[in-house]
Parts: C-alpha cells; sequence; structure tokens
C-alpha cells in the first residue's frame, strides 16, 4: 500500500506466502516471505532512499520464513507402512455412546487415537551491514514434538495424555498433562493434572446429546506447589 499522507517511506512492505499440504493435509508447509522498496542504516532502520537509486534491484529481501507442521495419528502411520489406505477424519459422533473408548486386543492398538505433532520453523535474518547490504543469517526459530491421546483400560476407565511436548530447542519436557476419565453413562468424570505447573482440574461433564446445557465443574488451581 502507498501511505499519501506520511512525510517519507510512503511505501509499505510487500508481503506474500503461501501454504502445500501433502499426505491428505497429515504434513503442511508453509512459507512467507517480505519486499522493501527501501534500504536501511548501519542499525537496521529503513531511510527514505529506493533500493532501485542503489542497486539494479526493484527491493530488498527483508524477511523469509518457512515452517513444516505434521500432525498424524498412530494408526494412520501403522496404515502407511502397511500399505492401508489412511481414513480421512470424520466429525464425532454424538450421543450417550460418543465418548465411549474402545478396548483395543493389541498393546499398539491402544495407541491408535494418539496424535502426533512435530513443528519446525526456520527464519531468514538480515543482520544489517550497512546501506542496502546485509548478512544472512537462518535461526531456528521452533522445533518441538507433541503427544496426545486417549489409552482405553476397560470400556468405562480410560488414561488420558492431553499433551506432552519436548523442546529440541530448550532441551526439555514443556507443560505435560495427564489425567483419566470414567464413563458415566449419560456423565463423564474426568480429572486432569499438570505436574510442570502445579496446577489440576476436576470435572463431571454431561454427555453431548443429552443434557449437554449443564455442566457441574470443580476446579481447582495449585500455582505455588513447588514451594
Amino acid at each position: 500500500n502507498y501511505n499519501f499522507t506520511a512525510d517519507s517511506l510512503n511505501w509499505s512492505e510487500i508481503s506474500t506466502g503461501g501454504l502445500f499440504r501433502f499426505y491428505k493435509g497429515m504434513i503442511n508447509l508453509t512459507w512467507s516471505a517480505r519486499f522493501d522498496p527501501y534500504v536501511t542504516d548501519a542499525r537496521g532502520r529503513r531511510v527514505n532512499t529506493f533500493v532501485a537509486d542503489r542497486s539494479n534491484k526493484l527491493w530488498r529481501t527483508s524477511g523469509f520464513g518457512v515452517q513444516l507442521n505434521t500432525v498424524f495419528t498412530v494408526k494412520q502411520l501403522r496404515d502407511i507402512f502397511s500399505g492401508k489406505e489412511t481414513d480421512v477424519p470424520t466429525a464425532p459422533a454424538q450421543g450417550p455412546q460418543a465418548n465411549r473408548p474402545t478396548v483395543k486386543d493389541d498393546l499398539l492398538g491402544w495407541f491408535d487415537d494418539f496424535r502426533v505433532n512435530y513443528s519446525i520453523s526456520l527464519d531468514r535474518r538480515l543482520i544489517p551491514t550497512g546501506f542496502a547490504e546485509a548478512r544472512d543469517t537462518f535461526v531456528v526459530g521452533r522445533h518441538n514434538v507433541s503427544f496426545a491421546g486417549s489409552i482405553p483400560l476397560t470400556s468405562k476407565w480410560s488414561i488420558n495424555v492431553n499433551n506432552i511436548a519436548y523442546d529440541f530447542q530448550s532441551k526439555q519436557i514443556v507443560y505435560p498433562d495427564f489425567g483419566f476419565s470414567r464413563d458415566l453413562h449419560c456423565w463423564t468424570l474426568s480429572l486432569s493434572w499438570q505436574p510442570q505447573r502445579g496446577t489440576y482440574q476436576f470435572f463431571i461433564n454431561v454427555k453431548p446429546g443429552s443434557f449437554d446445557f449443564l455442566k457441574v465443574p470443580y476446579r481447582k488451581n495449585n500455582f505455588d506447589a513447588g514451594l
């Protein structure tokens, strides 16, 4: 865009981006880029001088980044390795039986519904070295892997891993969240615990499709659990 009221730097940066999806959306690759028609000073501040006046280019690349995200279930991964067609996620069922876990016969089947999310991003940083010049440096903006899912112990009881993630940059587990749930026919009882934050939540909810306008929650947060 062009700002008619500004006394200098009337042109804004040009931004663009795109998205590529692979394997039915299990892998997403996004990219973004910014181009600036103005040069910068030694401190990286824009000045009212066009790049075209100092070089044969119309603009300079002021930013560029790519991000890779993968989201899939263990069942989808098993189907790929076994040569089966992966299932497309469907809308959840409604009614009292909707949230009832299905007990698996095999050990690996217990983890079929676990979701795996892997994310990594690379950003192009420009370190100014003078007018219209900069040194390119690629840095990792984010790099982590997370898991979430439910293990059906019986048709009534299940252990929930609401989130457990590992940050490769900080080299530590980030915000683990564990719990369990109990099927009470038209009701659901659940408890979740966040050991790193020192908090827990206890809920008794009505299942969707019955008296879902009712909700009787009990929640307590302890932010100083480590003290």
